[in-house]
C-alpha cells in the first residue's frame, strides 16, 4: 500500500510516502464494484512548541487497499486502479456477497499497522520507525455511505492523529543517533511505590467497529508504543514521527538510548498533570528538551575501579527522587555546589569486589543504578567452587563410537555429591601472559568466542597441588566484565601429580564434554557424555566463559553446562559441561597414554573404559545440585562488616 502523507511548512512541502505489500488473495466471486473516494485532510496545526510546520496532507495512490464491509459484516478488499487530479481515487473489488441498493457500505484504509477480525479492525501502533512514512502507515481511516449502482463516492476521516517530537539532547552529548525509543504514560507518579516499576497505561492499539464507527482505544503489552529504528541527531537535536490515538496525554514521557552510551536513557517530560488534548484527525508538534536522565534497564551493573571518586549526573537534585538500598555506606548520594545531583565513592581496600545499589524513581517507574567496585586484585584470595562431582562406577552405562567413549547418564552412576564444596586459592599473576583459545561457537547468536585472553589470575586447590589457569577482564568504558578458565591439552601445560594413589602421574585441566547428536538443538539430549577427548583441535585449548555477579560483598562466577559449541573436526557437536583432570602415563599427552583404569597391562590398560570411574583425579560438573541452570560456582565472600544503610530522603519529590 501507498499513501502520500505531506507536510506543508513554511517554506517548502516535504514529502514522504510508504509501500506495504499485501498478499495475493482468491479472486472472490460475484460482482465487481468500482467506488470513489477522497481524504478530508483537517490534519490542521495544533502548536505544543516552536516549529513552522502547517498540517499534514494524505493522498491515495495506485495500489493502495481498503476494506469494504456491508451491513452484514462481509468484507471484501477493495484495490486503487487510478487516482485523478484532485485526489479523488477510484478503487474496485468483487464482494461474495452481492450489496444491494441503498445498502450501507464502510471502509477501512489497509495499512501496515491493520489487521482484520470479523467486522472489527485494529490499528497497531507498536513497531513505528519514528518517520512521517511509518506514522502514516499506522493510521486509522474510516468511511461509510450507501450502495447505489450509479455510483459510490466515500470520504475517508482521520481517527487517529500524528505527533512530531522534537527532541533536544544535552550540549555535551556526543550521539549522532538516538534509539530504543518509548512513549508511556503512568497514571499517577507520585502513588508509584514498587520498586519493579510502574503498570505503564498508554494505550497503543487501537479498534473500530466497522459496522458502527466506534473507535475503541486499548493498551496491548507494556502499554507503551516503542520502535526501534535509530533517528539521526541533528545539532543536538532528534525528530520523530508518530501515529497516536486520539487520547489525552497526561504523566507521559518518551525515552531512548543514545549511541554515543548504550548504558544511558534520557527522559522527555511530554506532559505532566496537565493533559495534552489529542483529537482525531489533528498535526500536532511537541518540542521538548531533555530534563532527566538515567542509567539503563533494572539489574545493570556498572563497573568502576577501587579508587575513591564521585560521578555527577549533572542533573538538578528535584529531576530524581533517589531511594538507597545499599549493603554498605561507602556509596552516598549528594548535591554539589550547584544542585546537582552525585554519587561519591570511598576507596575500596576490601580486598573484593563490592557492590550497592541505588534506586531511582524516574517519571514514576524505577530505575535500579547497581555500582560494582572492582580490579584484578581483587579477585585474589579464597573461594568456595561448587561443583557435582562424579564419582566411580563398577558397572556405567558405556557406548563406543569411532573410538570415543560416552557416559550413558547426565551423571555418573551410583553415588554423587550434590553440592561438592572446595574450598580454593586465587592468585594474583602481576606478569600475566595471553593465552590463546580454539574458536568456538554459539547457536543463538553465531559468534565467536575470545580467541586469546590473558591469564592473570590461577586457582589451586581444585585437586591436590595442580594449578588451573584463569582470567577476569575488567572493561571500565563498558561497565562490563568477564571470567574464563583456560582448558589446556597441550603439553606445555602438563602437570605432575604430588601426592595420593596417582603421585608421579602427569594430568591435564580438560573439559568434561556433552556430545549433542543432534546438532543444533539444545532440546533433544543425547546423554553422551565425553571424558577423554584427544583433542580439542588447534590450539588444543579453550576459554570456558563465565558470568560475573557481585551482590554487596559476595561475589559468584557462574560457567553453564550448555554455551558453547565445539567444533571439533567430527561429525559430534560437543559442548562444555564441566571440568575433568585427565590422567596421562607420560608427559606427552595423547589419546594413547591417557589413562583410562588403574588396574590392566598391555593395551587393556588404556583402553579398557568399564574402569574409566577410576581414571579421572576429578572431574566436577557443572550442574551442581541438579539444577541445570545453577552450573559450576566460584564463589567470595568479603569478611566485611555491613555498616548502616543510607538513610532515604526525608520527603519525595513528586512535582514531576
Amino acid at each position: 500500500m501507498k499513501k502520500i502523507l505531506t507536510i506543508v511548512a513554511a517554506i517548502a512541502a516535504i514529502c514522504a510516502c510508504s509501500k506495504v505489500e499485501s498478499n495475493v488473495e482468491n479472486a472472490p466471486k460475484g460482482q465487481t464494484i468500482t467506488l470513489k473516494a477522497g481524504i478530508n485532510n483537517d490534519f490542521t496545526k495544533a502548536v505544543y512548541g516552536e516549529d513552522p510546520v502547517e498540517g499534514i496532507t494524505a493522498e491515495f495512490e495506485a495500489d493502495d487497499k481498503i476494506y469494504v464491509f456491508d451491513a452484514s459484516g462481509n468484507m471484501t478488499q477493495f484495490t486503487v486502479e487510478s487516482v485523478d487530479g484532485s485526489g479523488v481515487a477510484t478503487f474496485t473489488g468483487t464482494p461474495e456477497t452481492p450489496i444491494g441498493e441503498g445498502d450501507a457500505i464502510t471502509a477501512v484504509v489497509k495499512n501496515a499497522g491493520t489487521s482484520v477480525s470479523g467486522s472489527t479492525v485494529t490499528v497497531n501502533l507498536n513497531n513505528q520507525a519514528g518517520t512521517l512514512a511509518s506514522a502514516g502507515a499506522h493510521e486509522l481511516m474510516y468511511a461509510s455511505g450507501t450502495y447505489s449502482a450509479s455510483g459510490v463516492s466515500l470520504m475517508f476521516e482521520h481517527k487517529t492523529s500524528i505527533v512530531k517530537f522534537v527532541l533536544s539532547l544535552p550540549e555535551a552529548e556526543t550521539a549522532d543517533k538516538i534509539g530504543a525509543f518509548y512513549l508511556f504514560t503512568v497514571a499517577d507518579r507520585s502513588t508509584v511505590t514498587d520498586e519493579g516499576g510502574a503498570q505503564f497505561t498508554y494505550y497503543n492499539k487501537v479498534d473500530i467497529n466497522a459496522l458502527t464507527g466506534v473507535v475503541t482505544n486499548g493498551k496491548s503489552g507494556n502499554g507503551w508504543i516503542n520502535w526501534t529504528t535509530q533517528a539521526d541527531v541533528t545539532d543536538h537535536k532528534a525528530t520523530i514521527y508518530l501515529s497516536v490515538p486520539a487520547v489525552d496525554l497526561q504523566n507521559a514521557a518518551l525515552q531512548c538510548t543514545p549511541n554515543s552510551d548504550s548504558q544511558k536513557r534520557y527522559f522527555w517530560n511530554i506532559a505532566g498533570s496537565s493533559a495534552l488534548t489529542i483529537a482525531a484527525g489533528k498535526a500536532y508538534t511537541i518540542t521538548r528538551t531533555q530534563t532527566q536522565f538515567a542509567p539503563s534497564a533494572a539489574g545493570k551493573t556498572f563497573f568502576y575501579n577501587d579508587d575513591a571518586q564521585v560521578y555527577n549526573f549533572g542533573l538538578p537534585q528535584g529531576s530524581i527522587v533517589t531511594y538507597s538500598v545499599s549493603t554498605g555506606d561507602w556509596l552516598t548520594k549528594e548535591t554539589d555546589g550547584e544542585g546537582n545531583m552525585q554519587i561519591r565513592m570511598t576507596a575500596n581496600t576490601t580486598g573484593a569486589p563490592r557492590e550497592a545499589t541505588l534506586t531511582f524513581k524516574v517519571f514514576g517507574a524505577f530505575c535500579k543504578y547497581s555500582v560494582t567496585q572492582a580490579e584484578v586484585t581483587d579477585f585474589a584470595g579464597d573461594w568456595t567452587l561448587n561443583a557435582k562431582e562424579f564419582l566411580y562406577d563398577a558397572t556405567p552405562s558405556i557406548t563406543t563410537e569411532s573410538s570415543r567413549y560416552y557416559d550413558g547418564g547426565w551423571a555418573g552412576h551410583g553415588t554423587t555429591t550434590n553440592a561438592k564444596s572446595i574450598p580454593v586459592s586465587v592468585d594474583y599473576l602481576s606478569s600475566a601472559t595471553p593465552q590463546t583459545s580454539r574458536e568456538s561457537e554459539r547457536t543463538t547468536p553465531l559468534v565467536k568466542a575470545d580467541d586469546t585472553r590473558t591469564n592473570n589470575l590461577s586457582i589451586s586447590g581444585i585437586y591436590r597441588n595442580l594449578v588451573l589457569k584463569s582470567s577476569v577482564d575488567i572493561n571500565y568504558t563498558n561497565h562490563t566484565a568477564t571470567y574464563g578458565l583456560f582448558l589446556d591439552m597441550n603439553a606445555a601445560s602438563i602437570q605432575t601429580i604430588s601426592g595420593g594413589a596417582y603421585d608421579g602421574e602427569y594430568a591435564l585441566f580438560a573439559p568434561e564434554l556433552y556430545y549433542n547428536g543432534n546438532t543444533g538443538s539444545y532440546a533433544k539430549f543425547n546423554t553422551k557424555w565425553e571424558f577423554g577427548a584427544g583433542s580439542l583441535g588447534a590450539p588444543n585449548s579453550v576459554w570456558w566463559m563465565g558470568t560475573i555477579s557481585v551482590s554487596g560483598s559476595t561475589t559468584t562466577v557462574k560457567f553453564g553446562y550448555n554455551t558453547d559449541y565445539l567444533t571439533t573436526g567430527t561429525a559430534y557437536m560437543l559442548q562444555i559441561a564441566g571440568i575433568a583432570v585427565d590422567r596421562f602415563y607420560t608427559a606427552s599427552p595423547s589419546a594413547a597414554t591417557l589413562i583410562r583404569t588403574k588396574t590392566g597391562s598391555g593395551s587393556n590398560a588404556n583402553t579398557n573404559v568399564f574402569g574409566y570411574g577410576a581414571a579421572y583425579a576429578q572431574i566436577l560438573q557443572a550442574n551442581y545440585n541438579n539444577t541445570n541452570s545453577n552450573g559450576l560456582q566460584l564463589v567470595k565472600t568479603a569478611a566485611i562488616a555491613s555498616p548502616a544503610p543510607i538513610a532515604a530522603p526525608v520527603a519525595d519529590n513528586t512535582n514531576w
